[in-house]
């Protein structure tokens, strides 16, 4: 069907839906500005007429925020291992249902990729948790999925629900390189973002108008 669009992001009036669920999804190192382009993303989309996107939360927020609440005189938290495959899990999990359940023309915006969670495990844990978690990968690449990986942005200020520092940044963000150019994460295929917060959320929504619409003139 012929849906009408603005100009916006360069999109024209007139485009051909094509349809498809899609799960865009953010990779990064913390402080690399992932939820506040994901949620620029989303209200362009919104303010656009896209009739249905959903929008998900970093799980890991909501892990480190649950185990301040048990000892809240204790600010720094240490995640292990086995925090990284619970927060892993859960994210996982979300961002399936939600991309799964879906209209087929819903577009499911994930401020947080679950991949992201492998970047803080030891190189065995993550071995492992890719081959225990191997299916399910599979299935997540064929849920539409998008990635945009982050670009680290200067911050002059820690956020009270992160654990990294801006330099700690920078040394995650070459490790993610790194990772995502050998075997098995070389599958996992991102757009690197750069530029300012709306350079980068302006490129998304343009990305993901293109996929979704081809003009009809």
């Amino acid at each position: 069907r012929v849906l009408e669009f603005g100009t916006r992001h360069g999109v024209k009036h007139g485009y051909l839906f094509f349809g498809g669920r899609m799960l865009v999804s953010f990779l990064g190192s913390p402080i690399s500005g992932k939820t506040t382009v994901a949620a620029h993303v989303f209200t362009e989309l919104k303010k656009s007429g896209q009739p249905n996107v959903e929008f998900i939360v970093e799980q890991a927020r909501y892990y480190i925020a649950e185990i301040k609440s048990r000892n809240p005189i204790d600010h720094k938290v240490a995640l292990t291992d086995r925090d990284q495959r619970v927060i892993f899990r859960r994210q996982l999990n979300l961002e399936m249902i939600m991309a799964s359940t879906v209209p087929d023309d819903g577009i499911v915006i994930s401020d947080s990729s679950a991949l992201n969670s492998l970047w803080y495990m030891s190189p065995n844990c993550r071995l492992d948790v890719m081959a225990a978690y191997a299916k399910e990968l599979k299935d997540y690449q064929n849920l539409g999925l998008l990635l945009y990986k982050c670009q680290p942005v200067p911050s002059p200020t820690l956020d009270t629900l992160r654990v990294h520092t801006s330099e700690q940044s920078q040394v995650i963000d070459k490790q993610i390189d790194e990772l995502l150019n050998v075997s098995p994460l070389d599958v996992f295929k991102a757009t690197n973002l750069h530029g300012p917060v709306e350079y980068r959320a302006n490129f998304v929504v343009r990305d993901i108008f293109e996929r979704l619409y081809a003009s009809n003139r």
